[in-house]
């Protein structure tokens, strides 16, 4: 599968589901941690997506805390 289908693919992951994690791309994929974080950048970078990180008490990121979300939308918070 190349890049571009599974950019889709993604794209239609978090349509479904409400959020896409780098785990998760991983995951459907077969791709290392590093591809998984650039092919989602590249959808943030298009407007597709959106990352929204966790803090924790003190307001720090906690990591791999990364939800990736459709842009635009705030359906973050549970798997649809």
């Amino acid at each position: 599968m190349n890049q571009t289908e599974r950019l889709a693919k993604a794209t239609e992951y978090v349509r479904t589901h409400g959020y896409i994690t780098v785990e998760d791309y991983q995951y459907l994929f077969g791709s290392e941690e590093r591809i998984a974080q650039g092919e989602l950048s590249i959808l943030v970078t298009m407007g597709v997506l959106e990352r929204h990180r966790s803090k924790n008490l003190i307001g720090r990121f906690i990591p791999g805390s990364s939800r990736y979300v459709l842009a635009g939308s705030q359906k973050d918070s549970t798997r649809g």
